[in-house]
């Protein structure tokens, strides 16, 4: 598996999309793996704009890891995670989401263990995330950049949540 980036541009007032792609994660033919070099089910992404990295969660590989567009050759860099398939708080089984807040503090969606993590700003594999809450299914992850709320797509009770700014309480803005 990999991961490409395409180029958007816009022309007489049309969006395009080049017809070249660099790939920056992964292998460029495909082949899934388990080194830094490789993925495995990679579902989640985000993209820390002003660091120039990309943050992938690599589902099959129960892990998080960081790439640096700045030397897309370079293997990746394990930030959470990679310590086989589990439900403690340094492994995952399926991670669906990752997002950054404004202090680079990580926040992972793992949907087959129901859990929100945190993880501190250069973690790595062998830091434990704390848990901020229980949900049933979570997926998505968004942290809105000007407030640092956190908003979490909950699949199998059909709602978005939200939790206020550093808190672990949840309100339901949208859905059941």
């Amino acid at each position: 598996m990999f991961i490409c980036l395409f180029t958007a541009y816009v022309q007489n007032n049309h969006s395009c999309w080049s017809q070249s792609a660099n790939t920056v994660a992964g292998s460029s033919s495909g082949i899934l793996g388990s080194s830094l070099s490789e993925l495995f089910d990679p579902i989640a992404m985000h993209y820390d704009i002003p660091n120039k990295v990309i943050i992938v969660g690599d589902s099959g590989n129960h892990r998080v890891l960081k790439f640096s567009l700045d030397n897309p050759s370079s293997d990746g860099t394990v930030i959470a995670g990679g310590n086989g398939p589990g439900c403690e708080s340094n492994q995952f089984q399926n991670t669906v989401g990752v997002a950054l807040d404004s202090s680079r503090q990580l926040y992972v969606t793992d949907s087959s263990c129901g859990r929100l993590l945190k993880f501190s700003a250069n973690s790595n594999s062998t830091t434990f995330g704390v848990i901020i809450t229980r949900l049933n299914g979570p997926q998505g992850i968004f942290i809105d950049p000007l407030t640092d709320d956190l908003y979490v797509t909950v699949s199998y009770d059909n709602s978005i949540v939200k939790f206020p700014n550093d808190s672990n309480t949840s309100v339901i803005v949208a859905g059941a």
